[in-house]
């Protein structure tokens, strides 16, 4: 009885040569039509919609930090945008000191004044997008201590001798530390600011939405702020940032690294120029071929980014690599492509040829494409944006590369023989050998290996049988050396122990992998925003939290309700604990100013606390309160929310902390009855992201590997599959442990590779199990009766035909992606690091692990075979007895498999 996946082997057998045989006769006519279709797919990008906004990237849209944000920009508007400034002294003098007041001063006026924009044909400039709180016409906000001296450096020189009153009356209402950092105190009690090693300038936008001339003024912005900075650097180093910066910052990681990229590309063609034919033969070389395959692979990549985009998905910053990570993977299946057609007698019908080589490479490539694209769907339906737009682009991707191998690249291939056979130039296709005379010498020894073996065929007579393919050195090592003695008992036990120990290893270490992804790894290496990062932890110890405090679904009218909101804010100041240690309520909150008010009103309202409040926020110099309430009615008698906010240190930096910290505050706030309350800022919500990315990650590389296991149910034996799957989740558990060795974290990008190298990994595992598979029933069903396959021969067999292919597939992916490793951010350089231990770990298992459990535990025992019809037992023994002469086929207790 034939197994079903032999009967759907067979099925995609019959078709791929019935395939490869229509190409053949068709080569043009298909190349053409495929050409056209792709150009026209890739017209799609046209459409392309970049996202490089960290908030749309790196948060998990489920989370409870991702909804709080949602709701605080539904509720009370979007926040608005800033530009946060550090500045400090190339000496690290005291930033306090009357010289460098001034300086900063005029620093202060050169940033609000000097810098202009164009906006949809308009010059605008600070004055027309600045944030604005209070009634002057003109007025913007500013988080900034330089108004102790009204922006003027006739007024501080008038006050010089009072700056240290100022300074320290100023740090009794708000923490100095607010803006400054390196504080050192004169007294104990730390009243007293003796002096600080740098300050930090807040400048509010009035809109974040990258449409606005806001966005647009960020833009030059930036530019005039960094020809600032150089102005002032002999004395002061100024470093910044803002939402534009990150957005354009990123952008630059893709254009920075084209050249790289590029060279990466160039790399692969000279590879395959030397491995696909014979370099040392003008017309055996394949050159065009090779460079053809890359051209392949952006075409691929062309279509497969048209259709994602047409689809809506917009494109993260990490997108770009895939070309070159889909170059290494897809040339796997170029090489075996060539090297099957290598191996098929010269002297056949190219069509016969073609057919019975694309019939035996097809399925597997077929296998390891859909594992790659199962692998990267399974990976779009994650929470985390970043991620699930990556597979959504690389599931598109491989789709259309793996039916441009099946389609474009076969056809170039046929044309690239027909070249071969009619004696072409390997890279002027149009120039035979025997039309140059340099040329020619260079084909002589070919020409004589031609002349010696039709000779052998003239002897042999017209009908004998057409002769192997003669072995290259590797697989004479393989045959004679290396698979003998990896399938010797005592040296598979002790591999099968070692590689128990690293699994175990690498399970025991998978704890202690730190979770976090750093601002400073998806930045340019050389941005100027990583200086204004550097100074943030080393002057501020981190960014000072401005966590926002949102009550909502209380009846506000009462003012028992507004007392129990500033004692609850009070007692979020009064926390003490390490993460919060220099907690403060930021000055101007609506409550205050409101209570403010109410005491200079003849008649305050006593049962309906808020009945002035409308008229109150009416007021010009109340607009920037109206933004923290959000009122029922225009009169503002009634609220649905009220926002007040806090500030602390960030802690040690990590984004998981703040969810420590959002606990804390949020218990202390319900225990003032505020049960609906909650507590935001943005490492609060990045921390979310930490939080969820191990079982994001495990969920999605489990259901990844039940993909693939149901994949390869189709194709192989159910213990063949169920063997891969095995060992493709071996290459991941050590995955993990080559990630704690290294020092890699656990974070989007790590995850990404985590769930490529699901789809990668089975690469290198399937193509010697199906061609084990493949030589197995072939031996079965030509066996006689009585004789049972010797599965260790078999796996010789297959790692003798298919291990070159294989380490050389590794090869060129590795190669692929070895530019990574120059390239200009923490982000890009783990892909390579992730890929090249995948590849590592991979041909490791595929040629070291799987062959010995082929062998040994790779076919059910016992399985008695019954004989074919129309075929004698006696013809099988015959049969059985030439082969057995000619292959040495032995005998062994494993059983042979129907």
């Amino acid at each position: 009885m034939t197994s079903f996946n032999h009967i759907v082997d067979e099925f995609f057998r019959s078709k791929f040569e019935a395939w490869g045989r229509l190409v053949t006769r068709n080569p043009i006519k298909v190349a053409l039509t495929v050409l056209i279709l792709y150009v026209a797919l890739c017209a799609g990008i046209l459409t392309l919609n970049p996202e490089n906004q960290s908030t749309q990237l790196w948060v998990p849209t489920q989370s409870k930090g991702y909804q709080d944000r949602e709701f605080i920009e539904h509720t009370f508007g979007e926040e608005a945008p800033a530009l946060i400034a550090y500045v400090t002294r190339n000496d690290g003098g005291n930033m306090f000191s009357f010289g460098t007041l001034k300086q900063l001063i005029r620093v202060h006026k050169e940033t609000t004044k000097r810098v202009k924009a164009v906006h949809q044909g308009e010059e605008v400039g600070w004055k027309d997008v600045c944030k604005k709180y209070d009634d002057k016409p003109n007025g913007c906000a500013s988080q900034n201590f330089l108004r102790l001296w009204n922006y003027r450096e006739d007024v501080l020189a008038d006050n010089r001798d009072s700056i240290d009153d100022a300074i320290n009356a100023l740090h009794k209402s708000a923490s100095v530390e607010l803006f400054a950092g390196g504080v050192k105190y004169e007294d104990e009690d730390e009243e007293e600011v003796e002096s600080v090693k740098a300050v930090s300038f807040v400048y509010e936008l009035n809109s974040s939405d990258v449409t606005s001339a806001a966005y647009s003024f960020q833009g030059a912005w930036n530019e005039a702020m960094l020809n600032l900075a150089a102005e002032y650097s002999d004395d002061l180093e100024i470093t910044f940032f803002n939402d534009r910066s990150f957005d354009d910052e990123v952008g630059r990681l893709v254009s920075g690294d084209i050249p790289l990229f590029a060279s990466g590309m160039v790399v692969i063609v000279i590879y395959l120029a030397l491995t696909l034919g014979n370099p040392r033969s003008l017309s055996k070389g394949r050159v065009l071929l090779g460079s053809f395959a890359v051209i392949n692979v952006l075409l691929a990549c062309g279509a497969g980014f048209g259709v994602a985009s047409l689809a809506g998905v917009r494109f993260p910053p990490i997108v770009p690599l895939l070309p070159l990570i889909l170059l290494g993977v897809q040339v796997d299946g170029v090489i075996i492509m060539v090297d099957n057609l290598n191996a098929e007698d010269p002297r056949d019908a190219l069509e016969d040829r073609v057919g019975r080589s694309f019939g035996k490479s097809g399925p597997a490539i077929l296998i390891t494409s859909l594992t790659a694209i199962a692998a990267f769907s399974v990976g779009v339906t994650t929470d985390l944006p970043a991620v699930s737009m990556f597979c959504a682009f690389a599931a598109s991707s491989f789709t259309f590369a793996m039916i441009v191998i099946f389609t474009l690249f076969l056809a170039l291939l046929v044309l690239d023989e027909r070249r071969v056979m009619a004696g072409g130039v390997s890279f002027i296709p149009c120039i035979k050998v025997s039309q140059c005379g340099t040329c020619a010498a260079s084909e002589a020894a070919q020409g004589q290996e031609r002349a010696a073996a039709a000779s052998s065929v003239t002897k042999a007579g017209a009908h004998a049988a057409p002769a192997d393919p003669p072995l290259g050195h590797i697989q004479r090592f393989v045959r004679d050396h290396y698979a003998p003695t990896l399938l010797r008992a005592p040296v598979s036990i002790v591999v099968v122990i070692v590689f128990i120990a690293l699994a175990v290893l690498s399970g025991l270490s998978i704890p202690l992998i730190t979770v976090g992804q750093p601002e400073t790894d998806v930045l340019p290496d050389d941005s100027y925003v990583q200086d204004a990062l550097r100074v943030e932890k080393e002057s501020f110890g981190g960014r000072i939290a401005v966590t926002a405090l949102v009550v909502t679904n209380e009846d506000f009218s009462r003012k028992r309700t507004l007392d129990n909101l500033d004692e609850a804010i009070e007692a979020v100041e009064d926390i003490d604990v390490d993460l919060i240690s220099v907690t403060s309520r930021l000055p101007g909150g609506w409550v205050d100013e409101y209570k403010d008010h109410l005491k200079t009103v003849s008649t305050p309202p006593e049962d309906d606390y808020l009945l002035k409040l409308g008229d109150f926020l009416d007021k010009d110099r109340n607009v920037g309160l109206r933004e923290n309430v959000n009122c029922t009615d225009t009169s503002c008698k009634q609220l649905f929310a009220s926002r007040s906010y806090v500030s602390f240190p960030s802690g040690t930096g990590d984004a998981i902390e703040a969810l420590f910290q959002r606990d804390i505050i949020e218990t202390e706030l319900k225990k003032k009855g505020f049960q609906d309350a909650f507590a935001y800022n943005q490492d609060m919500m990045f921390g979310e992201a930490d939080a969820l990315i191990w079982g994001l990650t495990l969920t999605n590389m489990g259901v990844a590997l039940i993909a693939i296991f149901i994949i390869m149910l189709f194709f192989s034996p159910p213990l063949i599959a169920f063997w891969i799957t095995v060992i493709v989740a071996l290459i991941d558990l050590d995955l993990l442990g080559a990630m704690y060795i290294s020092g890699v974290a656990l974070n989007t990008v790590t995850f990404v590779n985590l769930v490529m190298a699901v789809g990668l990994a089975v690469d290198y595992c399937v193509h010697i199990a199906h061609t084990f598979d493949s030589i197995y029933n072939e031996r079965v069903t030509n066996s006689a009766m009585d004789q049972v396959v010797d599965t260790k021969q078999v796996v010789i067999e297959a790692m003798t035909t298919m291990g070159t292919s294989v380490v050389k597939g590794g090869f060129t992916t590795f190669l692929g992606v070895c530019v990574i490793a120059f390239a200009n951010s923490v982000a890009f350089r783990t892909f390579f690091t992730m890929i090249s231990f995948t590849v590592a770990l991979a041909l490791v298992h595929g040629l070291v692990l799987l062959p010995i459990i082929l062998a040994n535990v790779g076919v059910p025992a016992c399985f008695c075979r019954i004989p074919a019809s129309g075929q004698s037992q006696a013809t099988r023994a015959g049969s059985d007895t030439t082969r057995s002469s000619q292959q040495g086929t032995t005998r062994s207790s494993t059983g042979a498999q129907t």
